[in-house]
């Protein structure tokens, strides 16, 4: 995470630079031809630092040195990360000041620094209503626990104070007598080792905040599985969308392990340019050693470890790492993936669709349920439209499940051209307002209609002109389902040549005879 501009030269408090060991590593140095690669303060980071005891603890220094240590420690978290995370945080400072004015002069100075900063009256209200949320307070521990897991040496920034575990338990929870008097006489079963009762600063300070990986599509913390059709685009587009959260500082680059499974030579080699480029990885079966059998032994030793934290995998394609068709190997793949999650990984799997659709005519995702059932969101991108004229292709992504907040559908747009770079591709890539997606599939609908359009307008031109007789003529001739023929029929049937090709007179007995407008006639010649 980039540390705010104030305070890259200095943290204030210490004469000491940003103790964030990467800024004095070796940068990369590769070309910079992608178009807005990203500085390189965003993406460098240290791993991990080994947390601090997580026990409610306090610090056993002064109050002015308590309150130092609370701005230094603060100019290390970013206030953007959403309103549960900005609770934390304040949960933190009124804990350590005891909700005193200095506390909250101190967290209206850190909230200030959030674009969406709503006022220091409305903050106010909601730091005097922390003080009926410290039955279990959230201490200074859970701040450095935070500042630790975005790469920085905490001890570095705050100097070495010794933190003393709070033995009266009054302090953190009120009267537990009744609790100890509990544990007297309860007989010890075999689940008690795994509660997890006693770890919620740990968990608060581990905690990912609403961070999207994919912007409005894949939240970092989460499983998140892209169905499309081959060629459709979706690798384009992911890979737009991540170098996007990169440039913007909403994930860091070296955390980012792209797995190119389903390229050719060219493509991988495009490929690790741009990542040599930005900073992100890019890890292909065979190479340096990689075998993609091994890939759940590796996500497990992650876990194990503790390393699974902030790490995002993206699977291209999902089928090279799991049997689609085979519910027994889907039901362990899961399980691993959701213990990589559980400790803080994200995914980003994409998958592909099955070669004919739904009786809706969209496509279906390929492969059992289980993937979907096990992963945290899905969605399925169709292609909307081509223009073969522009060289541009238009796609949705229509989401299928959903947890948290991601879209319901978002579409965009690029260049189909043969001549581009795979860069070109990239900075082709736009969003597509909602707005627009009316005309958008007004246009594709009729394109995909314009065969059937000229067998009707052929066929009355022979003199064709009863509705059964042209449905009859027309669904032979295109192989059309006459129930497709009629809806053809019917919805270009009107007076307005914008939008219609043909109209219809009503005869005796309601039999609808029909003519090409005299537009129409004009347009197809």
């Amino acid at each position: 995470m980039a540390i705010p501009d104030s305070s890259r030269n200095s943290v204030p408090g210490t004469n000491s630079h940003p103790p964030n060991k990467a800024a004095s590593s070796k940068t990369s140095t590769g070309s910079s031809a992608y178009k807005g690669s990203v500085p390189q303060t965003s993406n460098k980071k240290l791993p991990p630092g080994k947390p601090i005891s997580v026990t409610p603890s306090k610090l056993s220094i002064n109050r002015d040195e308590r309150y130092r240590v609370l701005a230094s420690l603060l100019e290390y978290i970013p206030p953007d990360r959403g309103e549960s995370f900005k609770y934390i945080v304040g949960m933190g400072i009124y804990h350590e000041t005891g909700g005193a004015d200095d506390g909250f002069s101190l967290f209206d100075k850190w909230c200030r620094r959030d674009p969406n900063f709503q006022g220091t009256e409305k903050l106010k209200a909601e730091w005097d209503s922390l003080a009926d949320d410290q039955e279990i307070p959230i201490t200074i521990v859970a701040l450095c626990n935070i500042v630790s897991n975005d790469g920085f040496d905490v001890s570095a920034i705050i100097g070495s104070y010794e933190f003393e575990s709070l033995t009266n338990k009054s302090e953190i929870s009120g009267s537990v007598d009744s609790d100890d008097r509990l544990k007297e006489t309860r007989i010890a079963i075999a689940f008690d080792g795994f509660s997890l009762k006693g770890s919620s600063h740990e968990l608060i300070a581990q905690a990912l905040a609403t961070v999207f990986v994919l912007y409005g599509i894949a939240v970092l913390g989460q499983w998140t599985v892209i169905y499309a059709r081959h060629n459709a685009g979706k690798t384009l587009i992911v890979i737009f969308l991540m170098i996007e959260s990169i440039k913007a500082g909403r994930i860091i680059a070296t955390d980012v392990y792209y797995f190119d499974l389903d390229d050719n030579h060219t493509g991988l080699t495009e490929k690790v340019v741009i990542a040599e480029q930005v900073g992100f990885h890019i890890i292909c079966d065979g190479y340096c050693g990689f075998k993609v059998s091994q890939f759940l032994a590796h996500i497990e030793k992650l876990c194990s470890k503790n390393q699974a934290h902030g790490i995002i995998v993206v699977l291209d394609t999902l089928k090279k790492f799991v049997d689609l068709m085979s519910k027994r190997l889907q039901t362990r793949w899961g399980r691993v993936m959701r213990q990589f999650i559980a400790k803080g990984g994200s995914v980003i799997a994409l998958a592909h669709v099955n070669k004919h659709p739904g009786d809706d005519g969209k496509p279906i995702y390929a492969g059992t349920t289980d993937i979907i059932d096990d992963a945290d969101c899905a969605y399925v991108m169709d292609v909307i439209n081509t223009d073969a004229d522009d060289c541009t292709r238009t796609v949705e992504f229509d989401n299928k499940k959903r947890r948290g907040m991601v879209v319901e559908r978002v579409a965009y747009s690029y260049s189909i051209a043969d001549d581009l770079t795979y860069e070109e591709l990239l900075a082709s890539v736009h969003l597509v307002d909602q707005s627009q997606m009316g005309s958008v599939r007004e246009a594709a609908e009729t394109q995909s209609d314009t065969d059937m359009i000229n067998f009707v307008m052929e066929c009355i031109g022979e003199g064709i002109v009863m509705k059964m007789q042209l449905r009859d003529a027309v669904s032979t001739r295109s192989g059309a389902s006459k129930r497709a023929t009629i809806a053809v029929i019917d919805k270009y049937s009107g007076e307005d040549p914008d939008k219609h090709r043909w109209n219809f007179t009503v005869h005796e007995h309601g039999r609808k005879v029909y003519q090409v407008l005299e537009a129409a006639t004009h347009g197809q010649q």
